[in-house]
């Protein structure tokens, strides 16, 4: 379960990127619709944006104000690209949905990296198939829930990551500073480029 602070960061980074879409402004109905999150998260996430002086609201509808502009691109931008980067291997649909898990989690660094990572797109094999034991992440092939699970845990493409111990069962495997296990099934839906192959 996520906390409660977490979970408000994400509705207010939702709130900010429909605003930058839908051209500075929305209605309630709109926020309420995006947000997907409970009317109290809402509300607070609402006040949170005015009280930091990044949207104001006048009639019904919310507008992005010159500070919130700057925050709602970056959200913005970083979610563009993470829906073009998983659109021709995971569809249109399937890549705007995990645009929207992704750009709450992924950090400056790791964007960077799967920029740089975008030429190898669809390159490496299954972390059960790495040869030698450290690499990038280039993709998650993972149903909903498990892939949902993986990112909560800071597994993004983009990331290095570094293979500790194979077991019967699984593997170990270090990205940034937490080892976290994963079954067979799990390592064979994330894809990684072996040092030596980029």
């Amino acid at each position: 379960m996520e906390k409660k602070s977490e979970i408000l960061r994400i509705v207010v980074e939702d709130i900010l990127r429909l605003l930058a879409e839908e051209g500075k402004k929305a209605t309630s109905e709109q926020i309420n619709q995006e947000a997907k999150a409970s009317q109290p998260f809402i509300l607070e996430a609402i006040d949170t944006l005015i009280e930091n002086k990044l949207i104001s609201s006048d009639k019904g509808l919310f507008y992005l104000t010159p500070k919130g502009e700057d925050a709602a691109e970056n959200i913005l931008e970083k979610h563009l690209f993470l829906e073009r980067y998983f659109k021709d291997t995971k569809g249109k649909k399937k890549a705007h949905e995990i645009s929207h898990i992704f750009e709450h989690y992924i950090s400056k660094e790791v964007l960077d990296n799967l920029k740089k990572l975008s030429t190898f797109k669809g390159m490496g094999s299954s972390l059960s198939g790495l040869k030698g034991d450290s690499g990038f992440i280039t993709d998650i092939d993972l149903e909903t829930k498990q892939f949902e699970r993986i990112i909560s845990m800071g597994v993004f493409p983009g990331e290095k990551i570094r293979v500790l111990a194979k077991l019967p069962n699984g593997l170990v495997f270090k990205v940034e500073n937490k080892k976290i296990f994963a079954s067979w099934e799990i390592a064979k839906g994330i894809k990684v480029l072996g040092y030596a192959e980029a």
